[in-house]
């Protein structure tokens, strides 16, 4: 038996007053196999006397992204919100543990911080785009 599935990504790119293009407006892959690979090259056309940057994202505008961010600040408070609970449980068995409380909080600090700073550039298990931004 064969299985078959058929993926697909929509690229979307923005410039303001500028001749930049993908040379491709789709592009077709292989069946690729277990344990074997494909690929394909998309190129970034510059028709411009200006220097372009470019990044792939994973989310098409800021407002997508901000809102990613916002619920993986939700998710990690609530997490911090049972693990805190649960902390202060053990704490009442064990009152030594009351100075490790700073370590807890410290470590969701970096975890939002972490998500707030986060570029979020296309990261995907089966797609694998290079360079991700320009150099």
């Amino acid at each position: 038996m064969i299985n078959s599935e058929d993926i697909f990504i929509h690229l979307y790119g923005a410039a303001t007053d500028i001749n930049v293009r993908l040379d491709k407006n789709s592009v077709i892959i292989e069946k690729t196999y277990i344990s074997l690979a494909n690929q394909r090259v998309v190129s970034i056309c510059n028709r411009s006397d200006v220097i372009v940057h470019f990044q792939w994202k994973a989310f098409a505008t800021p407002e997508e992204e901000e809102q990613q961010k916002i619920r993986f600040v939700s998710d990690l408070m609530t997490e911090e919100e049972q693990e805190t609970n649960q902390f202060l449980k053990d704490c009442t068995e064990d009152p030594t543990l009351r100075e490790q409380m700073p370590l807890l909080a410290r470590t969701f600090q970096n975890r939002r911080q972490l998500v707030e700073d986060d570029t979020m550039l296309l990261s995907d298990d089966i797609f694998i785009i290079e360079p991700v931004v320009s150099a």
